[in-house]
């Protein structure tokens, strides 16, 4: 079996394992965070339906709930621009968010690195005093395999409220690995440290299942 191959197999296997072992993985890292997302892409519009939720193993589930729609579309090879809108639920605080929001990333490529920079405005709606809020999440992503069909990566995401007071909010911190299963379908596993104002730190260990869906061809 060639190198390629067998790091392929064994990236593979290593995904499979982590999704396999989600209960011990979530008891020990505290908490689970399953997304499950849609995808359609047509030209240079591609639509990502996501739905996902946060699980606790000491706590009352699900601590978090949401879905929603959000559209991209590439204006350059290195550009791109995002609008969606996301409804979150908070079951356990009687708490819920509609949340509005537009992005815009810059990314770039060189060999098998691949790096890009989302740099995100939303509102939430309906929670607390509705506050404006700015992320920035600079992510770089390294491919494996002949096909390129693996890849691990790592990001930082630095949350900022613009309202009613301007001030650091939150910082996610992740490290994961993805690979192509099939044609449409791909799985990730991550693992992600957040911070928040006053110490407080939150481990979670995360997978995503994206789907991608093919549109009708006119005959």
């Amino acid at each position: 079996m060639r190198p390629a191959a067998r790091i392929h197999r064994i990236t593979r296997c290593l995904l499979l394992g982590a999704a396999l072992c989600v209960p011990p993985a979530w008891s020990q890292s505290r908490q689970w965070w399953p997304e499950l997302d849609l995808t359609l892409t047509c030209g240079r519009l591609n639509l990502l339906v996501p739905a996902l939720t946060r699980l606790d193993a000491r706590l009352p589930n699900p601590q978090f709930v949401a879905a929603g729609a959000l559209g991209t579309v590439s204006l350059h090879r290195n550009l791109s621009v995002s609008a969606g809108y996301l409804f979150a639920d908070l079951p356990q605080t009687d708490q819920v968010a509609h949340v509005p929001l537009v992005a815009i990333t810059p990314s770039g490529s060189f060999r098998r690195w691949s790096f890009s920079d989302i740099n995100r405005f939303e509102r939430l709606l309906a929670y607390g005093s509705e506050p404006y809020r700015y992320r920035n999440r600079p992510a770089a992503d390294y491919a494996l395999g002949r096909r390129r069909a693996l890849h691990l990566y790592a990001a930082d995401e630095i949350f900022f409220a613009l309202s009613p007071h301007r001030d650091w909010n939150q910082n996610r911190f992740q490290i994961g690995a993805g690979a192509v299963v099939r044609r449409s379908l791909r799985f990730e596993a991550y693992f992600l440290q957040r911070s928040t104002p006053g110490g407080k730190e939150t481990s979670a260990f995360g997978t995503i299942l994206t789907v991608a869906l093919k549109t009708r061809r006119s005959s």
